[in-house]
């Protein structure tokens, strides 16, 4: 199969106008009808309907079912060609959220990628649902999600779990141990961030989603947007902590538990159980080490209590009001 012609038809498929893709791909329009025309027939079977009188094309089903099959093909495709270029070393592909790679594992994947310079790291943001299919797809070699992993070709493994809990402006008098509950909120001020399923089923059920202030999907977005007294937005605690003590001195954040059985946030480290010898080899090394500094982490932590911050949560954040979950 002419994989050129694969690359014209997704162009066709996402412009929906043969025209606009003939341009896009700097051809003539009969040169990509014509090639369309090729892989139909090697298909046998029709993918776009043109409609006369309109500019516009409509895909069949088959045309619909084809694009996700074209980006694999296209995928393996340049995988091949790449083979030659890195048959010395193994450059592993890692996806991760932002949320956990710009607060809670970025010293990790620092001392990572250089300490494998001479294997090689790509490391990719991504949001956290999509993640289990590429690794399944074989895009990724190592994903860190906080989903639901629904594949059974794929191995899972937990790296560590913590609370979410509230940050806002306003400066609540609160008895030690006592909780924000969530139907005292207002959902007018809340800056929403969608995080994992099991998250957003909770906060559902407590909040009618589409009557909030703003809806982001960066957590330092998040904190930008809370500019009212009684605005707020819902973080895991590594994240809030991070945040609130970067804006110390500048703006006054608080963090607060909350009620009622706020679910955890478990991330796990995802691999395809079919990888090849070496990738495997990597990706559980990179795992083992990941595993080890995190424990290294909390332990650290462990020792430098002093009974001060945010009690209950992954870490203590200086400056934080205090509040037990």
């Amino acid at each position: 199969m002419d994989t050129e012609n694969l690359k014209i038809y997704l162009e066709i498929a996402k412009l929906r106008n043969i025209s606009a893709a003939a341009k896009s791909l700097s051809m003539t329009q009969s040169t990509v009808s014509r090639r369309l025309q090729m892989l139909e027939d090697e298909l046998h079977t029709r993918l776009v309907v043109r409609n006369r009188g309109v500019e516009n094309i409509t895909l069949t089903p088959a045309g619909e079912q084809l694009i996700p099959l074209c980006g694999q093909l296209l995928r393996m495709e340049k995988d091949m060609q790449e083979i030659g270029q890195h048959s010395k070393k193994h450059r592993l592909r890692i996806a991760v959220p932002d949320s956990i790679m710009s607060y809670k594992l970025k010293p990790f994947f620092r001392k990572l990628v250089e300490e494998k310079r001479d294997e090689g790291i790509t490391l990719m943001m991504s949001d956290s649902i999509p993640i289990s299919e590429r690794v399944r797809d074989r895009q990724i070699d190592l994903g860190i999600t906080n989903n639901i992993v629904p594949f059974a070709e794929l191995r899972k493994e937990e790296l560590f779990r913590e609370t979410y809990v509230l940050v806002t402006p306003e400066k609540k008098d609160l008895q030690e141990g006592e909780r924000i509950h969530m139907k005292t909120l207002d959902p007018s001020h809340e800056v929403y961030h969608i995080f994992s399923q099991d998250f957003n089923r909770w906060h559902n059920y407590w909040i009618h989603p589409g009557n909030e202030k703003a809806r982001v999907n960066l957590a330092h977005v998040a904190i930008e947007f809370l500019t009212e007294e009684k605005d707020w937005t819902i973080l895991p605690a590594s994240v809030a902590e991070a945040l609130v003590e970067e804006r110390k001195g500048r703006e006054e954040l608080h963090m607060y538990a909350l009620a009622p059985d706020v679910p955890e946030r478990v991330a796990i480290a995802v691999t395809n159980r079919n990888a090849g010898p070496e990738t495997a080899r990597v990706t559980e090394e990179v795992i083992s080490l990941l595993k080890g500094w995190l424990a290294e982490q909390q332990e650290n932590k462990e020792r430098k209590k002093h009974g001060r911050g945010f009690k209950g949560t992954e870490g203590d954040g200086p400056g934080v009001s205090v509040g037990s979950v």
